[in-house]
């Protein structure tokens, strides 16, 4: 299937919203949280998507943090997520501290200055994610537009489940 440029999602739930936006192979990623937000970007060279999308279904599914390395050519971010009791999240969005991990024999997982943090309700991430990936099947269930990887399934797959397992959220009609 050929991707056309320009994919955007939206998800929001209570005070949290996520927006994604895809286009010539880059990645924006929007955390917004009441008036505080960040954007960050990824390119292609590595899936981001899929890594964030997998550390989120493995929240959904229990794991009390998750990293994930947000690159861009060259620098990035890495976006930490841990859950701190009950239904409380903190996410901090920390610059890489060497910025060139598209040399890997030189690069060493180092968080440098904090950039954004915020503490939200677990579900309210986990929903306004799902809500936002929802948004992107419904233009291709195989591709994203203005991205080069495969949409990630089987990770959607299992935030599907454990969101509508825990958050008891309706089974999405799939027919």
């Amino acid at each position: 299937m050929a991707s056309i440029p320009g994919a955007v999602a939206v998800g929001w739930c209570g005070d949290v919203s996520i927006r994604l936006h895809f286009q010539a192979g880059w990645c924006d990623l929007t955390f917004q949280s009441g008036t505080s937000s960040y954007v960050g970007r990824t390119t292609f060279i590595i899936d981001g998507f899929t890594d964030f999308v997998d550390s989120v279904a493995d929240l959904a599914e229990g794991r009390r943090s998750t990293a994930v390395v947000w690159g861009k050519e060259p620098g990035g971010v890495f976006i930490d997520t841990s859950r701190t009791f009950a239904n409380v999240l903190c996410i901090v969005v920390a610059e890489l501290r060497n910025d060139d991990w598209l040399a890997p024999s030189n690069w060493l997982p180092e968080r440098g200055s904090t950039l954004w943090t915020a503490t939200v309700s677990r579900d309210d991430f986990l929903l306004a994610t799902y809500r936002a990936l929802m948004n992107l099947t419904v233009i291709s269930s195989t591709a994203v537009e203005g991205w080069q990887w495969p949409f990630p399934a089987i990770a959607f797959h299992r935030l599907q489940a454990a969101v509508e397992e825990s958050i008891n959220v309706p089974a999405a009609n799939t027919t």
